[in-house]
């Protein structure tokens, strides 16, 4: 979906009651299989937790005729009642509480923080950019108050890499699969954050974190929570922790989420002025937006984000109209150049045979100019990353290369219309 209409799209709510249980159905499966797993991954490496110090000898032999007695009565061999009476006499008296206890720390809490990581790697890798950029700036994302944080740098950011901020959009508004079940605390995140608990004073992660959850396997992540040195899985856990808590600080009332807000709305002020030559109508469709489909768009706004959106956007408006009639003029002016016999660089030169290879061609694209519709010829190249879509491009000048050609930072795309011309999305 184009960018400029998810902007105006409602953000997802919470999942109904049967995604819900089809949520937990799902994650009880995968709970039970990563348990026994984890559960024969310990019986293979007991001698390894003797020596660690973690189990003594007597129950790691325990542990083993317990394990064994198991697989017997899932396999049909053991009775499953006389399987059950020798399992009550190897776990007599204190043996039971020790064992078990065990097992919680070497086999539940593995499964558990395994089950959270491979979740977390559900999420769209789209949004990897937005995950970084929370992380980075995890104190501003984390602030309770908005005092706490120099908000210049921060935004000033956001402004340049302006993939990043739609991504943190998505986010906000739930538009990942797995973020709408996070935000709704749905297993696994509801067995290692308690409701109302989400937020981690301390947050324990890097940029590093997002490698790992895009590369980690889960042997990886089981040797790295068997590992002796305890500091590194109490790390790993906290950086699970973490990135729990900065995405529910885009989602729940926060400064850092009022901020993205605001920045959303900007977006779409700017939208309507690109999407109509009358400055007038994109005035009345602005107010319209802000007076009318603000609180159908977030329910949970307040008073207060009201007046201060409305106060903020007085200049914001008339920053976007002088940006988007300066931009206007200047492509005027090109087009009236290239009509009085001036070349627009080099549209029109041919392109290498290696490039025709890699599937770039020249086409003309409808433009609208001065009230009217030019066709502009201009190198259109596919974009490797996403199929069938296609980005306006140019030649440098350094570099002898193509390159995409963007608007505040953003590629160009194109795509053909039912005529068959291209045009810009």
């Amino acid at each position: 979906m184009h960018q400029s209409l998810r902007l105006i799209e409602i953000p997802l709510t919470d999942p109904d009651p049967a995604e819900v249980q089809s949520r937990i159905e799902e994650e009880k499966k995968r709970q039970a299989k990563l348990r026994q797993g984890q559960l024969q991954d310990m019986i293979g490496k007991l001698d390894f937790y003797i020596k660690s110090g973690r189990i003594s000898a007597e129950d790691a032999q325990r542990l083993q005729k317990l394990h064994r007695i198991d697989m017997g009565i899932r396999s049909g061999k053991v009775d499953p009642e006389k399987g059950s009476k020798v399992c009550n006499s190897i776990l007599a008296g204190e043996v039971r509480g020790r064992i078990e206890k065990t097992v919680r720390e070497e086999v539940d809490y593995v499964v558990i923080y395994l089950q959270v990581f491979e979740a977390l790697k559900r999420m769209d890798p789209k949004l990897d950019p937005a995950l970084r950029f929370m992380i980075r700036h995890k104190q501003a994302v984390n602030a309770l108050t908005k005092e706490e944080v120099e908000w210049k740098s921060v935004l000033s950011e956001l402004i340049e890499e302006l993939d990043t901020l739609h991504r943190l959009i998505d986010i906000m508004d739930r538009q990942d699969a797995e973020v709408r079940m996070m935000a709704a605390r749905l297993p696994p995140y509801n067995h290692v954050v308690r409701p109302g608990r989400e937020r981690v004073d301390n947050l324990t992660i890097e940029e590093s974190f997002i490698d790992l959850l895009r590369q980690g396997t889960r042997d990886d992540l089981v040797d790295m929570f068997n590992s002796t040195d305890r500091k590194q899985r109490v790390l790993l856990a906290g950086a699970m922790l973490s990135i729990n808590a900065l995405i529910s600080s885009l989602i729940k009332s926060t400064p850092f989420r009022k901020k993205i807000r605001i920045l959303k709305i900007d977006l779409v002020i700017e939208e309507f002025f690109r999407s109509t030559e009358d400055v007038e109508e994109a005035r009345h469709k602005i107010q319209d937006f802000l007076q009318n489909r603000i609180k159908s768009l977030y329910p949970d706004i307040t008073a207060e984000e009201v007046a201060e959106i409305e106060e903020h956007s007085v200049e914001v408006i008339e920053v976007c109209q002088q940006r988007v009639l300066a931009e206007r003029a200047q492509t005027t002016s090109k087009v009236s150049a290239k009509e009085g016999g001036g070349a627009d660089e080099d549209a029109d030169e041919e392109l290498r045979e290696e490039e025709v290879k890699m599937g770039a061609q020249i086409g003309r694209v409808s433009m609208r100019i001065g009230g009217g519709t030019r066709l502009i010829p201009f190198k259109i190249l596919p974009d490797p990353e996403e199929m069938g879509k296609w980005y306006l491009a140019r030649r440098d000048p350094e570099s002898n290369e193509l390159v995409p050609l963007v608007r505040r930072g953003k590629r160009r795309y194109v795509a053909k219309n039912r005529e068959g011309l291209w045009e810009e999305c």
